[in-house]
């Protein structure tokens, strides 16, 4: 079970993500003003505090000691929780001399799988890094809400029946994920890899599903006037002709060609083997769906500034 509570500390907004832990092997112990961990017996344990800023307070009155009894009381009420640790989830900085934020919204491409060794940065890393050479008035900050094996439309997870890894689909964390990020000017979608893919729990998409989803996700967008910049799905070592080649150049010129991003980042037309464009250029990928790190890097330099500005 994930949940995510955001807190005011110091004029940072901390977003923190409660998992459920078995040991201290596989966890690691958050602090903040208002949520601390500690280890007891190999087993990680959360203290929730009663709210407000109590970084100043130097008693423990709002870290109150009894334990939350599993069942009905909330995962996030005050108090002693055993076996529950808190994830980092986000850090918004009180800037306002910035313009807002960029929301990357998307999947394990977005997130960074194996984005190893020189330069060793994930595609949207290497941006923010571009846009932090701006004076700080023109600069946008950019919020990571990849979720590896997530997908852009509402159907089974093609890689788990449970539901439980890859995150809720795209439509469905646009408000907690997206809309809910302060200061959020423009989203970014690089989604459609999982759905078009399929797997053992969920057929590979046909293009009008991804497209239908891709497009609500745009309208919702809009709706709160916000900006949403397109970006093609990557090549996926379909084979040609095959269906499921069909349908990813079926949605990448639906992308291109449909008019409703406000921006479109080609990024199958950067990444793919001019020799076989249904693989990525070998030297820049790390598997059929995946990049490289040098792949990362060349997508993070090829994004225009003004795309993601507005």
């Amino acid at each position: 079970m994930r949940s995510v509570r955001r807190r005011w500390i110091t004029g940072l907004i901390v977003a923190l993500t409660a998992v459920s832990t078995l040991s201290a092997a596989n966890s690691a112990g958050a602090t903040s003003g208002s949520t601390a961990a500690s280890g007891a017996a190999g087993i990680w344990s959360a203290y929730i505090g009663t709210g407000g800023n109590t970084a100043a307070d130097v008693s423990d009155a709002a870290f109150p000691g009894y334990p939350v009894i599993p069942g009905n009381t909330s995962s996030t009420a005050a108090g002693y929780h055993p076996g529950q640790t808190w994830w980092l989830d986000l850090i918004s900085a009180d800037r306002p001399a910035a313009k807002g934020t960029l929301v990357t919204l998307g999947d394990s491409i977005t997130d960074g799988y194996n984005a190893y060794g020189p330069p060793g940065q994930r595609w949207t890393d290497v941006l923010a890094d571009r846009l932090n050479t701006l004076p700080a008035e023109a600069r946008v900050a950019v919020a990571n809400a990849g979720i590896s094996g997530n997908t852009v439309s509402v159907q089974p997870n093609p890689y788990d029946p449970t539901g439980q890894c890859c995150g809720p689909p795209a439509p469905q964390r646009l408000d907690r994920d997206v809309f809910s990020v302060p200061g959020v000017r423009t989203v970014l979608l690089l989604e459609g890899t999982n759905d078009l893919g399929g797997g053992d729990n969920a057929p590979p998409a046909p293009a009008a599903q991804v497209i239908a989803a891709m497009r609500g996700i745009a309208d919702r967008v809009h709706a709160r006037h916000l900006r949403i910049v397109g970006a093609t799905v990557l090549p996926m070592c379909n084979a040609a002709g095959s269906d499921k080649e069909k349908n990813r150049l079926a949605v990448n010129e639906w992308i291109r060609t449909g008019g409703v991003f406000d921006e479109v980042l080609d990024f199958d037309a950067v990444l793919r083997d001019p020799a076989d464009p249904t693989v990525m250029i070998a030297d820049l990928r790390n598997d059929c769906y995946h990049p490289n790190a040098a792949g990362d890097q060349l997508l993070g330099r090829y994004i225009p500034l003004p795309a993601v500005l507005g």
